[in-house]
């Protein structure tokens, strides 16, 4: 496939022997979809999708290959012959649609929390990932060549399956990276101390798998250029690292990642949310294929984090050696990105917004990841990405509120053929998202929303803005299906002590009423209440978070986590756990500690900003109950008007209702 736009993009290329219909992949990324560790046919339903929509590659997820390496039954597993057959038939699928896919295995080390396959976890040495995190086994001579193996094993399981290539992960903290990195290898055999001995566990395995992977089949490597942690692995350190491995190996590739899996900073890195700076990441591809042009086998190179669109990916493509670029999240949002931009229709993309809240928030909880922009996102098989109108019998859809969860229902109802009408009180559609204007690091948020508006514009939906909803004006409307999506009402907590609260949105309405010195409590540990803490730390107000419960930023996903905690640490955050906001009087803030119950100094203060999770706003849903007649045949209420969360569930209850029209 070509397009004049995106020249380079979308021109075929190979790597190694292998061809390819054009130069954009998807990255391997862990879904937890494995069915008791074995690829399941959510994940062909999902990677069919894909490459449907026209990625010339897709690489699948941390092939695991040894049982110490599990974690969790979502997890696959190529550690023993089980796993060939369904495999064979992702790659037939994926072969039908005209992509290739490569198979990445692993061994994740330390990481991996051992309770699911009652295994102990293994590393280079007894050093923790995280302070609360097991020690690890430190691996013996045996062990070490048990794993050599068990990568050979994988990858002939792997290439019987039909696979176009193999990937052996040697970044991202895992255990071969583990053994490579001076942070997280202390050992003073062989095996570790030189640069020499750090490398060794990591050519033996590549030396292995190479000789059993055939010229015909693709065979690289995934490295981390910065490990983004004092003594470890930085970019200085990896650029020899990559020449020495392409000399000594025959690599056809070298994907370029970055961060290791420990807890700090640079797990945030990995999957770098909206407030990361893409620019930030763009070296280290540009550093790794110069250091490897002279090499003695000269391997391609891929480029990932935060390509969003097509035209980024095709300008970064012009740098010498730059071979492949990867778009994960992106094609988690919209599987035809590339399709969508060969036909010219890159206005109705769905674009991803990095909130980092349905794919990494919900592999933190341990679940199959999800998608905030696009809820069919792991659910493929049930609902199909690309919907079909043409119903027998059309309704005529009546959405009252247009925020995200009612501006998704109106796209999917009218994408599946019904007659589709919004309203909203408001001058303009996003609901309670528009809050995230006032806040700059947030505004990604807002491309949701526009892109909403120009997809519902598309399919036809008519958008009545500035109309307010009456019981009487929604019966008169005479709708077939009603669905109320208006949203919930912000509630500041009432302060035992005296004085008034605010909410975020007050707040941010109404900076003025903050002054200099602003206390927060945060019952909740959401992203609202940390992106909140962070704009106004940021804007040079004396910021102290109160966080009663202990549990900070509780329910921002790890991955962004790390990184929001830095920043608003260099902002000069004050943080106090275990104590709650009592009262404000005079400019004189009283706290309660919550472990004893006595009352506390908070010193000088101008503010407190404590907000509650809100209540729905079910007045319309009441009224039209009340005065209900026999002409709506269903009534459906959706996102914070039927309970207050986030705009995960907003869109994805938004999405159920217009599908189930």
């Amino acid at each position: 496939m070509g397009s004049p736009r995106y020249e380079r993009a979308l021109s075929p290329t190979r790597i190694g022997q292998v061809s390819l219909r054009n130069r954009i992949f998807v990255p391997a990324h862990t879904t937890n979809f494995a069915d008791g560790n074995r690829p399941s046919e959510r994940h062909k339903e999902y990677h069919r999708t894909k490459a449907a929509g026209g990625a010339g590659l897709i690489i699948y997820e941390t092939i695991r290959v040894h049982p110490t390496s599990f974690g969790r039954s979502g997890a696959t597993s190529g550690a023993d012959d089980g796993c060939i057959e369904p495999f064979r038939k992702i790659v037939a699928c994926v072969h039908d649609e005209g992509a290739k896919i490569f198979g990445q295995i692993v061994h994740m080390g330390r990481e991996v929390d051992g309770t699911y396959a009652r295994t102990d976890a293994w590393a280079p040495s007894e050093l923790p990932w995280s302070s609360s995190a097991p020690v690890p086994h430190e691996m013996t001579e045996a062990d070490i060549a048990l794993i050599v193996d068990c990568h050979v094993a994988a990858a002939k399981r792997l290439m019987e399956a039909g696979f176009d290539g193999i990937e052996v992960h040697l970044g991202h903290g895992h255990l071969l990276q583990q053994f490579m990195s001076p942070h997280s290898n202390s050992r003073t055999d062989r095996y570790g101390g030189t640069f020499e001995n750090r490398l060794r566990f990591g050519l033996e395995t590549l030396h292995a798998v190479r000789t059993v992977v055939p010229k015909e089949i693709a065979f690289g490597i995934r490295i981390s250029a910065e490990e983004y942690l004092p003594g470890g692995l930085g970019i200085n350190e990896m650029v020899p690292i990559a020449r020495r491995l392409a000399d000594e190996v025959h690599l056809d590739f070298i994907n370029v990642s970055h961060s290791a899996y420990h807890a700090s900073y640079t797990l945030s890195t990995q999957m770098a949310d909206m407030q990361f700076n893409r620019e930030q990441f763009r070296p280290f591809p540009i550093a790794i294929a110069q250091s490897v042009e002279r090499a003695k086998h000269r391997p391609a190179i891929f480029a990932v984090c935060k390509f969003d669109t097509m035209a980024m990916a095709d300008a970064f493509l012009e740098h010498p050696g730059v071979e492949m670029i990867g778009m994960v999240r992106a094609h988690i949002a919209d599987p035809d990105i590339v399709r969508k931009s060969i036909e010219g229709r890159e206005d109705e993309i769905i674009p991803c917004i990095h909130c980092n809240q349905g794919c990494t928030g919900m592999l933190q909880l341990g679940q199959p990841i999800s998608c905030l922009v696009n809820p069919t996102a792991g659910l493929e098989r049930q609902w199909p990405f690309r919907l079909k109108a043409g119903q027998k019998e059309p309704k005529r859809v009546l959405i009252v509120g247009g925020g995200p969860a009612g501006l998704e229902a109106a796209i999917t109802a009218a994408a599946r053929g019904h007659d589709v009408e919004l309203w909203d009180a408001k001058e303009r559609l996003g609901g309670a998202v528009n809050w995230i204007a006032y806040m700059p690091q947030r505004q990604d948020f807002l491309k949701l929303v526009a892109s909403q508006e120009r997809r519902a514009k598309n399919r036809g939906v008519r958008l009545e803005l500035s109309k307010q909803a009456s019981a009487e004006s929604v019966l008169a409307y005479n709708a077939d299906v009603v669905i109320l999506a208006t949203g919930g009402i912000p509630v500041a907590r009432k302060l035992e002590g005296g004085g008034n609260a605010l909410t975020l949105e007050d707040a941010l309405r109404e900076p003025d009423r903050l002054g200099r010195r602003v206390a927060v409590e945060d019952n909740q540990g959401s992203w609202a209440i940390a992106s909140f803490v962070e704009h106004v730390a940021g804007s040079g107000r004396e910021v102290t978070l109160y966080i009663p419960n202990g549990q900070i930023a509780a329910n921002v996903p790890i991955y962004s986590a790390y990184g929001w905690r830095k920043r608003v640490l260099d902002y000069g955050l004050r943080l106090r756990t275990l104590v709650s906001v009592h009262g404000l009087a005079g400019g004189n803030l009283t706290l309660r500690d919550c472990w004893s119950n006595e009352l506390l100094n908070g010193g000088e203060c101008d503010s407190v900003v404590a907000p509650t999770l809100g209540t729905s706003n079910t007045a319309l849903y009441r009224a039209i109950v009340s005065a209900r007649t026999n002409n709506i045949s269903k009534i459906v209420t959706v996102g914070d008007a039927l309970a207050p969360r986030t705009a995960l569930e907003a869109v994805f209850e938004g999405h159920r209702a217009g599908r189930a029209i």
